[in-house]
């Protein structure tokens, strides 16, 4: 897994790929929200650092996330999504209270989806907890999850539970680092809560 930041004067790749968890949460936490986001850039550049991956028998999967109004065309997000098709890369796209994106982002995704591969996922206004969305979706629980209610958007509030909850329902034997940056992440925010909880 591999951390990028697409806004300000150029792309940067923050971290090239590591299966090192606390180095991944140090580096997520220190990204600088600055500037227009640059989508396509960094989907390239991620293409390319994929290319270097340490397991050449992982899948290929970029995940962005885009919070910002795109400047680029419906016909660009299908080239783009076209391009990545060719390259058997996967995309998911997380957007998130920019409704104008939705139809572009969409076309993206449905141009590089191959086997169900490529998720997009739609967070409206309004939802403070990414992650409780996040958790029940396709992105992160598999194909088998209905997305047909709310624009794949889940209810706010809802967490994954049964099996491997701890990990946010990801089976740690399949998805390790994944598995383990969302155990930590849950373990945090239930130590926050505790803390803001009146006595």
């Amino acid at each position: 897994m591999g951390i990028m930041s697409m806004s300000g004067t150029r792309v940067e790749m923050k971290l090239t790929q590591t299966n090192d968890i606390g180095t991944l949460m140090d580096t997520i936490a220190n990204i600088d929200i600055k500037g227009y986001a640059q989508l396509f850039s960094a989907v390239k550049v991620a293409q390319l650092s994929l290319k270097h991956r340490m397991n050449k028998a992982q899948r290929q999967r970029i995940i962005a996330f885009v919070g910002h109004p795109m400047k680029e065309t419906l016909e660009q997000c299908e080239d783009l999504g076209k391009r990545l098709k060719r390259n058997n890369v996967a995309i998911d796209v997380i957007n998130f209270a920019n409704n104008e994106n939705v139809e572009k982002l969409t076309a993206l995704v449905n141009a590089a989806n191959n086997s169900s591969n490529s998720h997009f996922m739609d967070v409206p206004m309004g939802i403070s907890m990414i992650t409780d969305v996040l958790i029940t979706s396709p992105i992160l629980m598999g194909d088998d999850v209905d997305m047909s209610s709310g624009g794949g958007a889940g209810q706010p509030g809802q967490s994954a539970g049964g099996q491997f909850a701890e990990y946010g329902g990801i089976n740690p034997d399949l998805e390790p680092e994944l598995a383990m940056a969302l155990k930590v992440s849950l373990e945090e925010e239930a130590a926050r809560l505790k803390t803001t909880e009146p006595a």
